[in-house]
């Protein structure tokens, strides 16, 4: 199933809400090689991730002051759903929530990720990357 998926780009982000595990697999002579794996937190049972195949749509280093909190890292794959760090105070300082959650359905829909792994994420994997969810 996986080598049937194109992405824009070298690379592929599968995340499994069953295992709440995120995958980035690169394409090499037109195969798909896992290269790292991420615990991940994806969308409670009432506000569940989306499933399919989207892609990397947009990027930004953070969002939430406004609302009096700040996740890092985002990578935005459709609509409102992002890749993105667990929660900080709106300075980006504190940990508010999420570093005891990750490997649980906690989120409204996002799909979060240590401060680590979501600036990981961030750094390498480049708009246009196809994003697939089951």
């Amino acid at each position: 199933m996986l080598n049937n998926i194109k992405s824009d780009t070298d690379y592929l982000l599968w995340t499994d809400p069953y295992r709440q595990r995120t995958h980035v697999l690169k394409k090499v002579e037109g195969q798909w090689h896992l290269q790292k794996t991420f615990v991940c937190s994806t969308g409670k049972v009432n506000n569940a991730t989306p499933t399919g195949i989207f892609k990397v749509e947009y990027s930004m280093p953070y969002f939430g002051v406004d609302k009096n909190f700040r996740c890092k890292n985002a990578l935005v794959f459709f609509s409102s759903y992002m890749y993105h760090s667990i929660l900080f105070d709106k300075t980006g300082t504190y940990v508010k929530s999420g570093q005891c959650d990750l490997g649980r359905k906690v989120s409204h829909g996002c799909i979060r990720l240590s401060e680590k792994d979501s600036a990981w994420l961030y750094k390498h994997i480049p708009i246009g990357t196809a994003v697939w969810i089951r």
